[in-house]
């Protein structure tokens, strides 16, 4: 039973929480979980098509440079949050284009103001695409509750990011 209770504690971490404070009830948690991970499946199919149609070779012959790069201009950065106790993964994909590096740092000084203390920061490219993962854990003692330091930064990178 013990076991159960760690997995879905583990399940309930990776999946972001609506704004309400209270504990719901486990077979809430399980329905935002599957909810969530539907969400996902949907969003991973997108953009397997939206990658199979960029890589398509005669839509590239016979785009037009300004049609290929309105295609990647199209992106907007994504951020995903998981917390795990005092830990945040903070994974943010965007395009290879512009200043991305800007947003990247500004993601960082975000996660310092918060109290978050980077632990190991990377990115990858894959074609025109960036991916940033950020690791940083939250000071219980500047930031007070982790989980309310965490939905805080969640929610000035979101607004950061829609914002931009």
């Amino acid at each position: 039973m013990a076991q159960i209770k760690t997995l879905y504690s583990k399940l309930n971490a990776l999946v972001p929480h609506s704004s309400s404070e209270e504990m719901s009830s486990l077979p809430d948690q399980l329905d935002e979980a599957i909810i969530y991970i539907k969400e996902l499946q949907t969003r991973v199919e997108k953009l397997k098509d939206k990658k199979e149609s960029l890589l398509e070779p005669e839509s590239l012959n016979t785009a037009s440079p300004v049609s290929r790069s309105s295609k990647t201009a199209i992106l907007s950065p994504e951020i995903m949050i998981h917390e795990l106790g005092s830990i945040l993964d903070v994974i943010l994909i965007m395009n290879n284009v512009g200043c991305n590096q800007l947003i990247f740092n500004k993601v960082v000084r975000v996660l310092q103001e918060e109290g978050a203390e980077i632990l190991n920061a990377n990115f990858s490219v894959i074609g025109d695409v960036v991916f940033h993962s950020i690791h940083a854990e939250v000071d219980k003692e500047s930031a007070g509750n982790c989980k309310g330091a965490a939905a805080t930064i969640s929610k000035r990178l979101k607004k950061f990011l829609h914002d931009s």
